[in-house]
Parts: C-alpha cells; structure tokens; sequence
C-alpha cells in the first residue's frame, strides 16, 4: 500500500474510531460483492425470458 493511503486509512479509521478492514477481509468483501452482482444480473436475464422480453443466453 502506497504510503499516501496508508495514512488516509489510518487517519480516517482514527476519526471514525473504527479499525481498518484487514487485506484478507476486503478482498473476501470485494469478491462477496461480485458474486452478488453476477447472480443479481442473472434474475434479471431469468426476470426478462419469463416476462418475454428477452432472450436468455443460456449460460448459469
């Protein structure tokens, strides 16, 4: 991590008196994030074939 964001990380988890996430937790966030997206936009593809707007690629 870049020195620069280092010290905006910390400062802005001092004045908001929380802990950062560590590396490990936010990549898992980040991930958990991405996974919901993908299955948000999948009901939507689902959503859109059923009400006959669209097809569906076929792909799950």
């Amino acid at each position: 991590m870049r020195p620069a964001t280092y010290a905006s990380v910390l400062l802005r988890s001092h004045l908001r008196q929380r802990t950062p996430l560590p590396k490990d937790e936010l990549l898992a966030l980040k991930r958990s994030i991405a996974e919901l997206g993908s299955i948000g936009r999948h009901i939507n593809q689902i959503a859109r074939a059923v009400s006959g707007g669209g097809a569906s690629s076929g792909r799950c």
